[in-house]
């Protein structure tokens, strides 16, 4: 049976950060050997996750002209969400 709750997948994230502080990822990298460049930042804002309870910083950017989210978790971490239906206790 195929799984309908997203499943956090984990990344490295290469970013700059500014004089002031902000956090501007450049491009993430996922476990398998694929790099992703973020074309473009389009916004950033603070999400609170409902499954987790946390408050987490949500990055809406484009990669590959596609829009998509990255967030990033209060302890540093940073996830995007497996868009594709993967199988449930695999």
């Amino acid at each position: 049976m195929y799984s309908k709750i997203p499943k956090k997948v984990y990344v490295s994230v290469m970013l700059n950060v500014t004089e002031s502080g902000n956090k501007m990822p450049v491009s993430l990298y996922f476990e398998n050997g694929i790099t992703y460049i973020i074309e473009k930042i389009v916004k950033i804002e603070k999400y609170f996750t409902t499954r987790q309870g946390t408050l987490s910083s949500r990055y809406s950017v484009i990669i590959r002209g596609q829009s998509t989210y990255l967030y990033e978790e209060g302890d540093g971490r940073w996830y995007v969400e497996r868009k594709s239906p993967v199988l449930d206790n695999y």
